[in-house]
């Protein structure tokens, strides 16, 4: 009789353990301490059913705020700088929107060119960068092979400026996310 107490008194004790971490978990959600990380978790598995679903003319809610276009400008005027934050938004933009596959693309920068030294970027130089600083993890480029080496095993990055080069006269770069093929589009 006694070792059967215990068992039910350990059992009671699990439900009692169960019932207040569920109890914080539900403080938790209501008072906001979780609700950006409810709110991802509900938008990001509530858009993977939207890409399964046949019709794709459904949106997410507002709140999920992937249609939202708003196009951020980055105005350089050193253009010694212009490869580092021509990367660094690449991959922010990259990060930030391939967890959404909504079937649409997003404007995240616009990069203004300010200064007036030379600037010579092509997908090769970019490639190189991309190499040299370890950043193939993060974004890869594997169509350009720069001194035998890719970068990575997928093509990530979709390079359209005008005449392949980025100069000067180029005026702005747009970093796009295409949704459809999981690409960063650069023109």
């Amino acid at each position: 009789m006694v070792s059967n107490r215990k068992g039910l008194v350990l059992e009671s004790i699990g439900y009692i353990i169960i019932g207040l971490v569920s109890l914080t978990i539900l403080l938790m959600l209501f008072s906001g301490t979780m609700k950006s990380a409810t709110k991802d978790m509900y938008c990001s598995i509530y858009i993977t059913m939207l890409t399964k679903l046949p019709f794709s003319d459904v949106s997410p809610p507002s709140y999920c705020d992937i249609n939202k276009n708003e196009i951020k400008t980055v105005e350089i005027f050193k253009n010694d700088e212009f490869m580092d934050v021509l990367v660094g938004k690449a991959i922010d933009c990259y990060l930030t929107n391939k967890k959404y596959p909504i079937n649409k693309e997003k404007i995240c920068y616009e990069l203004l060119i300010k200064g007036n030294d030379p600037i010579d970027i092509d997908e090769t130089s970019l490639t190189d960068y991309l190499l040299n600083h370890g950043l193939c993890d993060l974004i890869q480029n594997s169509d350009v092979s720069v001194s035998s080496q890719r970068c990575g095993h997928r093509d990530e990055i979709d390079f359209r400026v005008g005449g392949g080069r980025i100069t000067k006269g180029t005026g702005s770069v747009y970093i796009i996310y295409n949704y459809t093929s999981n690409k960063i589009v650069i023109k």
